[in-house]
Formats: C-alpha cells, structure tokens, sequence
C-alpha cells in the first residue's frame, strides 16, 4: 500500500514537472523567434529607389502560439490547451538625411502572419475554442495475446480576436493539424480533425 502511494506521487510529481519543462521550453523559443522575425522584417524593409528609398524600419513584432501540451489524466492524444506570446521591438535602419524610418507593427497568430496600421492600439485580444473530441477504445484476447487499439479524433477551432480603441484590429479563425508530430494552427487547416491510434499486444 505504501509504495502504491509513493508510486500514484513521484507520477503525479512527474507529470507537473513535464508540464513545466513543455511550458518554459515553448516561452523561451517563442521570445526568440518574435526577435529574430522582427529583426528580418525591419532589415529586409525598403522602398522606391535613391533617395526615395527608405532601408530599414522599425518594426514591432507580436507572436502568439496555442500549444497542446502532454497530459497524463487526460485521453490519447487530445493533450491540455495553452498559450505562450511574446513581442519584441526591432529598429534596423539608415534613412537618408531629412527622412524618418518606416514603422511597421505585426502580429503572427500561430502559423498566420499580418501588419496593421502603426497608429493603431490594441486593447485586448480574446482567443474563444471549440473542440470536439471522441476516442475508441477495443480489445482483442487470443490464446496467445491481448490486444488493445485506441484510436482518438480531436477538431480544434479558434478564433483570436484583436480589439483595438478605434474599434479596427483583427479576427483569425484558425483549425488543428499535425505537422512533424506536432500540433499547429492555421487557418487553412479549418474543420480538418486530427486522427492518431496505437495498438499495443501483450503475449502470453
């Protein structure tokens, strides 16, 4: 009885702990790679020709990403919904005398990108989820083995939505698929479903 306590603990303890580790890891790389695409957008920025041309902006990057991260109390493959964001602020450039650099403000929402007017304030940002979620379960026994197969089909929908003061901003509407084993949001990938299963035998 003890060890079955001491055992139902160091799993608990386990799975808090991989949560952790998921959570800090998916942070870190998202304040990196909110630097790094702001750096390429005010570096590669420029317009007209001579001096009409305009190298470098100034550009301020907003990244946000819903994850799905590993749960042990929850069913096969359906994991528990996150959401990491970062932003960074990047000016790269060397205008001709008497110009000013360009401004750019962006926002990346999972795997969709989009600019919106530099004078514009963003208030708050609603994310709103729907999501549909059946499992099989099915066993098998034979004088040789048993074996079990679970199938799990998860649809994800959400929808983030920007409130600016000036009443503009934006709407994405974005769905769940796998790519490389890994879950990502697009708004190409609306209404698809997600299908994982695994069979495991256990012989005689």
């Amino acid at each position: 009885m003890e060890m079955a306590v001491f055992g139902s603990l160091i799993l608990l303890v386990f799975a808090v702990l991989v949560s952790y580790i998921q959570r800090y890891n998916d942070q870190q790389y998202v304040q990196m790679e909110a630097f790094r695409r702001a750096l390429e957008k005010a570096e590669t920025y420029s317009t007209g020709s001579g001096e009409n041309n305009n190298p470098g902006a100034s550009v301020q990057f907003t990244l946000m990403n819903n994850r799905r991260y590993a749960d042990p109390q929850g069913s096969y493959g359906k994991g528990s919904a996150q959401s990491v964001s970062a932003s960074s602020s990047v000016y790269w450039a060397v205008p001709y005398v008497g110009k000013t650099a360009a401004s750019q403000v962006w926002y990346k929402v999972n795997d969709d990108e989009l600019t919106i007017d530099e004078n514009t304030t963003i208030d708050k940002i609603v994310t709103t989820s729907t999501v549909n979620f059946n499992e099989t379960i099915a066993k098998s026994e034979t004088p040789s083995a048993i074996v079990n197969h679970d199938i799990s089909r998860l649809q994800d929908t959400i929808t983030t939505t920007a409130v600016a003061s000036n009443g503009t901003g934006f709407s994405i509407t974005q769905g769940l698929y796998v790519d490389g084993g890994q879950y990502h949001y697009s708004q190409g990938a609306v209404g698809q479903r997600v299908e994982r299963e695994k069979t495991w035998t256990t012989p005689f």
